[in-house]
């Protein structure tokens, strides 16, 4: 982020995100990226870390 660029910061339930991905409220892809892989590790109940060597 460089000083031209606006960022804005808004807390709400993560269960509402589904939705507002699909209405379109949320379009900024890292943010739609992040969510659906929270959603697969909180689904899946685990979360695989790859060891750096």
């Amino acid at each position: 982020m460089d000083e031209t660029e606006a960022l804005e910061v808004k807390h709400f339930p993560f269960a509402s995100m589904g939705e507002m991905i699909r209405n379109k409220e949320i379009t900024q892809l890292f943010t739609v990226t992040a969510y659906h892989l929270a959603k697969d590790i909180i689904r899946n109940g685990e979360m695989k870390v790859e060891k750096e060597i």
